[in-house]
């Protein structure tokens, strides 16, 4: 399932966090966009495993794993066999950046949830 949202250009001066997509159960095609997408995007594993290049670097997102992808940056992903399933939200705004940041996720990568210790040690780092 997809959504997807919009907002004038008025509107977006003025909000500091804008939700742009949201994907629940999606099944995901393999996508290939050598010059990225213009907002953050955060994808959940449901089931299956897929493969993302972003950036010149490899990953593997399994199923509770969260991958991270900022505007702009070059990558692809794509099963690694059979269904693959993800939860996603493209997002942008005023406040991303110093969000992403405090949170130290301003960097393309697969990270674990927040109850496994790297995902917490990045958080801390």
């Amino acid at each position: 399932m997809r959504y997807s949202f919009s907002i004038t250009r008025r509107q977006h001066a003025h909000i500091p966090l804008i939700l742009r997509a949201v994907g629940i159960d999606h099944l995901q095609d393999p996508i290939l966009r050598p010059k990225g997408f213009p907002v953050w995007q955060i994808f959940y594993g449901v089931s299956g495993e897929g493969e993302f290049f972003a950036d010149g670097a490899r990953f593997v997102l399994r199923p509770g794993q969260i991958a991270l992808l900022p505007p702009h940056a070059s990558h692809g992903y794509r099963s690694l066999g059979g269904d693959w399933v993800l939860h996603y939200l493209g997002f942008e705004g005023l406040l991303c950046p110093r969000m992403m940041a405090v949170l130290a996720l301003s960097e393309a990568g697969v990270y674990e949830p927040a109850d496994a210790p790297g995902f917490l040690a990045h958080l801390r780092a």
